[in-house]
This record gives structure tokens, sequence and C-alpha cells, in this order.
């Protein structure tokens, strides 16, 4: 029965793609090396042209790794530099995109000390100032905490082990818990957080926090 459900997921997902595969344009190192502002506009314009799309999102994963030609390299004198640099050409992305969305994933510092919180404000993003003043939306996405984990599966938080054991059958299962929030939002943006269930072996978000697949709670 789950085989016949996996294939008919798999089968679905291909007709799916199918109708709007054309719609979607992924660049990399393979099919578009040395990656410029002006390069990806012209992407983008022949995306629209073909499709007949009036608008479109460009998604940059990740800030860090957008290359800095060596013209410009030679100029920069230490990595804020180099980030600044990087924040400037998606300023200039923006701006030449005429209204469509930009949206650009940047690296967080990782814990320090017995931390194991990523990314919980706005300071652990990587770089200068620079790259969460300039956006008009910011977001983080950050993994529950323990305390967040036991309340949801009502577990007592005091006892590290029962959440400790409880992240292993997680693993186990392939599901992980997230939270994205609004941290940052112009012109009455609302600073919103979800709860979001991340089953990593399907690649596939749910809203909330599913607990469903642990029988033994």
């Amino acid at each position: 029965h789950q085989r016949k459900l996996f294939h008919k997921a798999v089968k679905d997902a291909e007709t799916e793609m199918a109708r709007w595969g054309n719609r979607v344009l992924i660049l990399d190192e393979r099919n578009f090396p040395e990656p410029t502002i002006e390069k990806v506009i012209s992407q983008l314009e022949r995306l629209k042209a073909s499709t007949g799309a009036k608008r479109a999102i460009i998604l940059l994963d990740y800030l860090q790794v957008w290359p800095i030609p060596a013209s410009e390299s030679k100029n920069l004198r230490s990595d804020l530099d180099a980030d600044k640099w990087r924040v400037g050409q998606m300023k200039s992305l923006r701006d030449a995109t005429e209204g469509d969305g930009v949206l650009v994933i940047s690296e967080a510092r990782k814990p320090s000390g017995s931390s194991d919180t990523w990314a919980g404000e706005m300071a652990d993003v990587m770089g200068s100032a620079r790259g969460l003043y300039t956006p008009d939306m910011v977001f983080l996405f950050l993994p529950l905490k323990d305390a967040e984990l036991a309340k949801a599966y009502g577990l007592s938080v005091e006892d590290k082990r029962v959440v400790d054991n409880l992240k292993k059958r997680m693993m186990n299962k392939g599901i992980a818990h997230n939270k994205l929030k609004i941290v940052k939002g112009r012109d009455g943006v609302e600073r919103i957080s979800l709860d979001l269930t991340f089953w990593y072996q399907q690649s596939r978000f749910e809203h909330g926090i599913c607990t469903d697949w642990d029988n033994t709670q």
C-alpha cells in the first residue's frame, strides 16, 4: 500500500512539473558559470518572454558565495568589505528587476559556547549590518528550542535525556520542527511567526508542529 502511494505521489509530481516546469529556471555553476547581475537579468527576461509571465521571483542561495570578480576583489581589504560589495550587488539586482521580487538567503553564525540556537536573532546573520537594513523584509528560519519541543510533546524539559531521546526518534523518522519568523518588515508588515514541520527525507514542509508520527507518546 505504501509503495502504491509513493508511486502515485511521484506520478502526480511529474504531472505537475510537466505543467509548470517551464516556468522554473535553475541556474548553477554547471549551466551558469561566473554569474553577474547583467547575466541574471538577461536570463530573467528570456524566461518571462518564453512563458508569457509578467512577474517573477528570483531566489539566490546564498549571498556569501556570490562571486567577486578579480578586478573588484583587489580593492576589498576585508570580509566586511566583501560583504558590503555583495549586498550592493543584491541592491542592483533588485533595482534592475523593475518590480520582481528578490529573495536572498544568507548564512547564520554558528552557535557559540553551550548554546544550541541557530539564527535566534537578527545579529546572528553573517556579514555587516547592511545585509539586514537593506532588505524590505527579513526572515529567520530556526529550529525549535528544547523547551519548545518539550512543550509541544508534553514532556518535562528538566529531564534532558527525555528530550534528547525525542530528538533521536525524530532523526530516525526524518522529521524536524522549525520556526519561520518575520523579524523586519516595512510598510506595515506584520511580524508573525510560523511553526513548521519539515520531513527532510521527502523535502516536504507541513504547517504546524506535527506530532502524530510518534505513536509512543
